[in-house]
């Protein structure tokens, strides 16, 4: 996983699923394992793509092409809402939340885990 793949993964959900992300972001159908998700948050989450640069690129499209802005705005603010999510976990909860071990599972991660490379 690299950041020029996390790039691309961005482009085609820009190029195929943004401009009808807003009415159908929360769609579920048997069969379709992806539909309109971004598929971004491992990227996000390990760091190769940026919340800001995400969002900025987004906006720009949305300028450029005239999208519709229930998709753009949609878009938007889950990505800043996720963030927002997270940190208020962190905030409200002790300091050893990273830690806890709530399942009780027992078996490592795997190495890609750390190190992101899985190939």
């Amino acid at each position: 996983m690299t950041r020029q793949e996390a790039l691309q993964v961005l482009d085609v959900f820009i190029a195929d699923r943004l401009e009808t992300f807003g009415p159908y972001q929360d769609a579920m159908v048997t069969g379709e394992d992806t539909m309109w998700h971004a598929l971004l948050s491992p990227y996000l989450n390990l760091g190769l793509l940026h919340p800001l640069e995400v969002i900025q690129r987004v906006e720009a499209v949305y300028r450029q092409h005239d999208l519709p802005l229930n998709s753009v705005e949609g878009f938007i603010r889950q990505v800043l809402g996720w963030r927002e999510y997270m940190r208020g976990l962190y905030s409200y909860f002790d300091a050893d939340y990273a830690q806890r071990n709530w399942f009780d599972h027992r078996h490592p991660l795997p190495e890609f885990f750390w190190t992101g490379r899985w190939r």
